[in-house]
């Protein structure tokens, strides 16, 4: 068997001759197309016709095949062709083969353009479909939670440690000490096309290892539910818990207190919004339930029953959309509340009634400037009449200004008359702001910066508290599930009262964990 028979192979079924790599090229200019199989008429007596195929042609290709005139190839090559290789240029690879190829494209016809899609007369050109590309993600280090059905949950934990100056926050006992924070979250949110449903859930413990009595447990909970009942009716209901500490310090507890007391406060609201068109009315009612722990001063346990109140409240919103961004609202509301004992342990009746007024309005500009702003007038009247009638005007204020992709800046306010256990005092007029705000360097390295201040200024005696706390936390995020976190935090608290002033300074460097 000549070589290039054995390089090209034996014929196989359907493409005599054939192989991988063997030349495909458009026939030459002058070449008749190959002849097709001949059919075989049916024996006597039959009616099956059989193919007669022609025999494989690769045997045939020695070198001095392709000089000789044939039917197949009834134009020689000229004598002595330069050798290109197993195969011959002068032959067509449909005459080596058998196999009928593709005519090419003669020469001044431009190609189909299958792609291309002509309009129909009159019409305007079709428009060029672009490839669809993925939309950009917006944190990749951004925890992806944990889906169930149809709600994400996100837990979280943080374990951190470090140095306080002033463990027991105390102006005549300064001492630092160790600290340790451990801290648990857990978010949970709908995805559903109807409703809303939200739950977070949050605890931390905080302890000291040279001091004793002053570990702060704290932790919040709360539940929030949105029901569309129609188009324009939606009802929401809440419930949070919460359990703080008090510093020994507090004035409401009785002098010569060490360590921190606990208190617990449970809340439920209820409320329902209809909407008219542009105007919306809105009423929510609410119960607030406190309650104190009891106290240890000098060995001995003090209750602090007295103290233990729970507040109604309901209040009446009526707002009207000027725009999709702006909607000024009115508001009024009322609320009640009642202490557990008639009278506390110096005397006095302590339930009230109060009544507040606010003008605001909710806003989304731009979609950077977000939030509700809103100024007022707040009362409250004592069931004694030796506690006199507490007023004063209000502001608050959530808003969130994207001021870059990069930076956000949230401001927040709050008025509110707080009650007091000093004796002829009817209360106290607290204001208190926050500002917050967040700078991201890269994606994985933020900085957040704190500033709070609080003034408390109790009524119908000279006491006013001043309390200043400024932060700075980083963030430093290896990946979705674990981020390193350092942070600082400064205190300051003032009062106009002898040996009460105190500063603080807490360092803090530890992990958290985002599973």
């Amino acid at each position: 068997m000549p070589a290039s028979a054995q390089f090209l192979g034996e014929g196989a079924p359907g493409t005599p001759g054939a192989i991988d790599g063997e030349l495909r090229g458009p026939r030459a200019q002058g070449f008749p197309p190959p002849p097709r199989e001949a059919v075989i008429a049916p024996a006597p007596g039959t009616s099956r016709q059989s193919l007669q195929k022609r025999p494989n042609t690769a045997i045939r290709r020695a070198a001095g095949d392709s000089s000789r005139p044939s039917a197949i190839n009834p134009i020689a090559p000229p004598a002595n062709p330069a050798p290109r290789g197993l195969v011959n240029a002068g032959r067509r690879p449909g005459e080596l083969t058998g196999v009928r190829f593709r005519e090419a494209t003669p020469a001044g016809v431009p190609p189909l353009a299958s792609s291309v899609i002509e309009p129909a007369p009159g019409l305007p050109p079709a428009a060029a479909r672009t490839p669809r590309r993925l939309p950009l993600e917006q944190d990749p280090y951004a925890p992806l939670g944990i889906r169930s059905g149809g709600m994400l949950f996100r837990p979280a934990i943080e374990v951190t440690g470090g140095y306080d100056t002033n463990a027991a926050r105390s102006a005549t006992n300064r001492k630092g000490s160790g600290v340790y924070r451990i801290e648990t979250e857990l978010r949970a949110n709908s995805d559903w096309a109807q409703h809303q449903f939200d739950m977070e859930l949050r605890g931390s413990f905080t302890g000291y290892t040279g001091v004793r009595d002053v570990n702060r447990p704290e932790g919040d909970a709360r539940a929030a539910l949105r029901l569309d009942v129609s188009r324009d009716l939606t009802v929401d209901a809440e419930i949070r818990s919460r359990i703080d500490t008090e510093n020994a310090s507090n004035v409401n507890l009785p002098a010569g207190t060490t360590g921190r007391t606990p208190y617990y406060t449970n809340t439920a609201a209820l409320g329902a919004t209809q909407r008219f068109g542009r105007l919306s009315l809105g009423l929510r009612g609410n119960v607030e339930r406190t309650d104190y722990s009891d106290i240890e001063s000098g060995g001995v346990t003090t209750s602090q029953a007295g103290r233990n109140l729970t507040g109604y409240g309901l209040r009446l919103r009526m707002g009207y959309e000027i725009s999709p961004a702006i909607t000024p609202f009115v508001e009024l509301g009322t609320d009640k509340r009642i202490y557990d004992e008639s009278r506390d342990s110096l005397g006095f009746a302590r339930s009230s009634t109060g009544a507040t007024v606010r003008v605001g309005s909710s806003f989304e500009l731009a979609r950077t400037l977000i939030g509700e702003a809103a100024v007022g007038y707040t009362y409250r009247t004592y069931d004694d009449t030796r506690l006199s009638r507490l007023a004063s005007p209000t502001a608050d204020a959530s808003i969130t200004w994207s001021i870059s992709p990069l930076t956000t800046l949230a401001l927040r306010a709050q008025t509110e008359i707080a009650e007091t256990t000093i004796a002829g005092s009817s209360g106290a007029i607290a204001y208190r702001g926050t500002a917050t705000l967040t700078h991201a360097f890269l994606r994985h390295f933020t900085a957040t910066t704190t500033f709070q201040i609080a003034e408390t200024d109790y009524q119908k005696v000279n006491r006013r508290e001043l309390q200043l706390i400024g932060g700075l936390r980083l963030d430093y995020k290896f990946n979705r599930m674990m981020a390193l976190r350092g942070s600082y935090a400064y205190e300051n608290y003032r009062v106009n009262a002898a040996n009460s002033n105190y500063q603080a300074h807490t360092f803090l460097l530890g992990v958290r964990l985002t599973p």
